[in-house]
């Protein structure tokens, strides 16, 4: 995939709205799809911008966009308070921005972001940032080189956990192959996780979504997404259990990519790519109970929502970021049914 086309079908993610959606269908027994509606709108008077992906959020609920500086892979992060118009940036100085590339990004409990990058294939780093978006000094993660990192959960500020994939920098036999580890704040790496994360097609034509790994939950807990199971991690690294996913006549073509959790809920994205629309991400939200298991809901964004879900709360819903007419951002609840 070019970058011309990787970027078209990323803005296309974060600004399309959904005009035809997948059919519903069973995503376990008795599932079937429940369409999303709007229950509340909030127009943001920040100034339009454009993003890479899909913006994430924090326990504050602030919302997280990897800016577009017209390069997909440089270090720049948006933040945007529900109570605060002026938006903070947290980005690498140039003479840092060409030499690191941007992975991922995470926030702490305690709301200290963290951003993940590779160098030219040779080692994968840490970055703190203060409050005001200013970088610290890097770390370097005992890791080896070649090491592509896509996902990042900052557990605490002495806890991450990395997870990617080897690319053509890495030795010939780890190539493909999956990486999931747990780190301390020096880079040391604490727990190594086999079979959990799974293989990346190296020559792949971007067709099948990319899990995008992981987050923490208010238990203390860290959740983590694979193509069939959610792993549950204690923080310091233990397997407590894997939670297979209800994936029974799932729309042709979706895949797990993206997990939120609140109140022992898990809120699973199934994604399925239309490429007879530029690459257009078709998104279902997979409600389960996370004690149990059990799949409890199979949501449909209607039309008004978009498709680009940035959080969820067991309280008040999933909440949608979609640009209107005017092309002012604008945050979308809708209440689960």
């Amino acid at each position: 995939m070019t970058r011309g086309t990787l970027k078209a079908t990323l803005l296309v993610m974060l600004l399309g709205s959904a005009s035809t959606m997948m059919q519903a269908q069973n995503s376990g027994p008795g599932l079937i799809a429940r369409v999303l509606t709007a229950s509340s709108v909030r127009e943001l008077s920040v100034p339009s911008f454009s993003s890479w992906g899909y913006p994430f959020s924090d326990r504050d609920h602030n919302i997280y966009f990897h800016y577009d500086t017209g390069r997909f892979d440089e270090a720049a992060l948006l933040k945007l308070s529900l109570n605060d118009s002026n938006p903070v940036i947290y980005k690498l100085p140039r003479k840092d921005s060409d030499a690191f590339l941007y992975g991922a990004a995470s926030v702490t409990p305690a709301g200290e972001v963290w951003m993940v990058c590779s160098k030219e294939e040779k080692g994968a780093y840490l970055f703190s940032f203060s409050s005001d978006g200013k970088p610290n000094a890097p770390t370097e993660l005992q890791v080896q080189d070649g090491l592509r990192p896509q996902s990042l959960v900052a557990i605490s500020s002495n806890a991450f956990l990395v997870s990617g994939y080897f690319g053509y920098g890495a030795p010939k036999a780890l190539q493909g192959d999956g990486f999931l580890g747990l780190f301390n704040d020096s880079g040391n790496l604490i727990k190594k996780f086999d079979g959990i994360r799974d293989k990346t097609d190296l020559g792949g034509d971007g067709s099948k979504p990319q899990t995008e790994g992981g987050v923490a939950g208010l238990n203390g807990n860290v959740y983590f997404l694979s193509a069939k199971q959610i792993t549950v991690l204690s923080s310091t690294g233990e397997i407590v259990k894997m939670i297979p996913l209800p994936l029974v006549n799932v729309p042709k073509g979706a895949e797990p990519m993206r997990l939120f959790e609140s109140g022992g809920y898990l809120m699973v994205q199934l994604t399925a790519i239309d490429r007879k629309r530029n690459g257009y991400h078709d998104n279902r939200y997979l409600l389960m109970d996370e004690s149990t298991g059990e799949g409890l809901a199979l949501y449909a964004p209607s039309p008004e929502l978009g498709n680009v879900a940035v959080d969820f709360s067991r309280d008040t819903g999933l909440i949608f970021s979609k640009r209107n007419h005017a092309g002012k951002l604008q945050l979308i609840t809708a209440e689960l049914k």
